[in-house]
């Protein structure tokens, strides 16, 4: 539903500005979650130590530009090509993940998973093909985007998994 009122707000009532509608919802969850951590003390926060500036650009400023990256271009995608298409294009993010996930040596997937990334990519291309409102402009950004959120996850992962940090703290 989220993504029909995106593509709604966007291109129906002409309010193109993609990085805006993206920067609302995650204004929303930052003011959750100063809500439920620094007012309702939901939760005590374990890893504040741990947490240096250093620590906090080097890390969680990186997954923070990603996540930026895959926002704006992945909003941005909505005012050149249909939603369906868009969906197609998305269903190429598990390819991109799995590729980050190689190329930083945090996980070797197995024969069988890249078999699967195979068909998924074949799958995809062949969706693709005979797109009626094909645009270069719009995959660029898709992929753009998709290439953001793979490195935000494979980012993520270091830093929740590897550096053992609680899950509501990552």
């Amino acid at each position: 539903a989220l993504i029909l009122v995106n593509k709604h707000i966007m291109k129906d009532l002409g309010f193109a500005y993609p990085i805006a509608v993206a920067a609302m919802g995650q204004l929303s969850s930052w003011a959750f979650c100063v809500l439920c951590f620094r007012v309702l003390r939901t939760h005590e926060l374990q890893m504040c130590e741990q947490v240096t500036w250093r620590f906090y650009v080097t890390n969680m400023g990186v997954v923070g530009a990603a996540s930026a990256g895959a926002l704006a271009f992945g909003q941005g995608v909505y005012l050149y090509m249909s939603v369906s298409f868009i969906q197609i294009l998305k269903s190429l993010s598990p390819v991109i993940t799995s590729c980050f996930l190689v190329a930083f040596g945090i996980e070797r997937p197995s024969c069988t998973v890249w078999a699967c990334v195979l068909m998924i990519s074949a799958g995809a291309a062949l969706a693709s093909y005979g797109e009626l409102h094909f645009s270069a402009i719009g995959t660029a950004l898709m992929l753009t985007a998709s290439c953001c959120e793979g490195l935000r996850l494979v980012l993520t992962q270091k830093v929740v998994v590897n550096l053992r940090f609680p899950a509501l703290e990552g």
